[in-house]
């Protein structure tokens, strides 16, 4: 049977809008829409970083990798930023793998400051895990990890670990000195240590004290004194009154410490803070219960250095 004419013609229709619309979404057109990513800089007030966008030749891998590290080099448009790889410190390699990029920096890289090194490894990782393959960079310092303050490598590292807020940069950086209370060897007596933080503001400083004392000392002769699986749930100050709210691991006690050295390491170091008179501890929101069977949460409790060496 014969098609009708004017089937025809509609079929042929068909056939070449179908030719241009898959001819369009074909990988070579598409590679020809534009492709932005943001290279960041450092903020010429040395406490933040900010972005750019950019348009890179490279669509991904080393081509791309490459020119995001000559990018970050130059001078960008916006005067109040800087380039975060300057002459500071150099670059004596880099490669790409299936484990991500690694960069090995010369020993320059060591005298950066502790706030400007933060922010610095924050721009890098930031820009170069959009380059297609990079799911993470390693820093190395002359082929050795870098390290971080407890002397553990920092391995490799994403983007998500220096997300800090919805912004359009990092929030501003600083650097404080915390008076930390840990315990001694017996884990019968307090012992102070000082203990110097570069912290991103958006955390409050006595979140900070908590996230210190939890992660255990770095001076030899001190000893930890709050399980390390304790989570922070949240920390309010109203009054002078420092409102911990701490998880249930909380409860579990691995360590050799009396109660009064573990309540105490907690209350002494918060009440530190001119914002802190007294703290009162929470553990999974109730405070009805007793702290190893022995001291009671439902008070709120004052600065006391009798038990301090």
């Amino acid at each position: 049977m014969k098609t009708p004419k004017t089937i025809k013609t509609i079929i042929a229709y068909l056939i070449l809008f179908s030719i241009l619309v898959n001819g369009c979404g074909s990988k070579g057109a598409g590679d020809e829409r534009p492709f932005f990513v943001r290279v960041y800089y450092l903020g010429n007030s040395g406490k933040r970083i900010s972005f750019e966008e950019y348009e890179p030749a490279a669509r991904g891998g080393t081509d791309l990798v490459e020119e995001l590290l000559d990018e970050m080099e130059q001078q960008p448009g916006d005067k109040t930023l800087v380039p975060v790889l300057n002459d500071t410190f150099s670059i004596n390699s880099y490669f790409l793998n299936y484990d991500g990029l690694t960069i090995d920096f010369d020993n320059s890289y060591l005298t950066l400051d502790s706030i400007t090194e933060v922010l610095t490894r924050a721009a890098v990782v930031r820009t170069l895990t959009q380059a297609e393959g990079v799911s993470s960079v390693t820093f190395t310092v002359n082929g050795e990890p870098l390290l971080d303050p407890k002397g553990k490598p920092y391995g490799p590292m994403n983007a998500d670990l220096f997300v800090d807020n919805p912004g359009t940069e990092i929030n501003n950086y600083e650097r404080t000195t915390l008076k930390l209370y840990f315990a001694n060897k017996e884990g019968d007596r307090l012992l102070a240590a000082e203990r110097i933080v570069v912290y991103n503001t958006n955390i409050s400083i006595e979140k900070l004290v908590l996230e210190q004392l939890i992660s255990g000392p770095e001076t030899e002769g001190l000893y930890p004194v709050i399980n390390p699986q304790t989570t922070i749930m949240g920390v309010i100050v109203r009054d002078g009154v420092c409102y911990v709210n701490l998880s249930s691991s909380f409860l579990t006690q691995p360590y050799n410490v009396s109660t009064d050295v573990a309540i105490y390491s907690i209350v002494n170091s918060l009440t530190e803070l001119t914002s802190v008179r007294r703290v009162q501890i929470a553990v999974d929101g109730e405070n009805d219960m007793l702290y190893m069977n022995t001291t009671s949460l439902s008070e709120t409790y004052e600065r006391d250095l009798s038990l301090v060496e």
